[in-house]
């Protein structure tokens, strides 16, 4: 990942690269790019979820049907922010800063695609990779 610093007086928002003289260019390898990106948005992803949690307004009037963990899901989704209620096992994009074995979920119901017992087990890796042109980062 490449980050350009531009003198202020010859910043653009119109040019791709932001300036074309006067720069000093920051470069920094995809993995520790990745798991820099992935920690900034998991901490503002907590910080937000905590800051619903502190706010809503879930309170228990004697009511024999409330249910804090439903009433707390509610703010999240109100706020738009369903991804503050993970559920155990849900796929953790931390794990695969770099790459590593992906472990897909056993299924009860066995309604996924699976190999017969007795054939080879196939392995399944997940890591980051550059697009194309080298401007996107993908997770695959």
């Amino acid at each position: 990942a490449r980050f350009r610093l531009c003198p202020t007086d010859s910043c653009s928002a119109d040019e791709a690269s932001g300036c074309t003289s006067g720069y000093g260019d920051y470069i920094l390898d995809m993995n520790t790019y990745v798991q820099a990106y992935v920690e900034y948005k998991r901490e503002a992803l907590e910080q937000a979820c905590e800051e619903i949690k502190e706010n809503c307004e879930c309170e228990d009037n004697g009511d024999d049907q409330f249910d804090e963990e439903a009433c707390e899901y509610q703010c999240y989704v109100d706020a738009g922010l369903e991804s503050c209620y993970r559920e155990e096992g849900a796929f953790e994009p931390e794990a695969y800063t770099e790459c590593a074995q992906y472990e897909p979920p056993e299924a009860d119901d066995d309604g996924g695609r699976r190999l017969e017992e007795d054939e080879e087990e196939v392995q399944y890796f997940i890591g980051p990779y550059c697009g194309n042109q080298g401007g996107d980062v993908y997770l695959g």
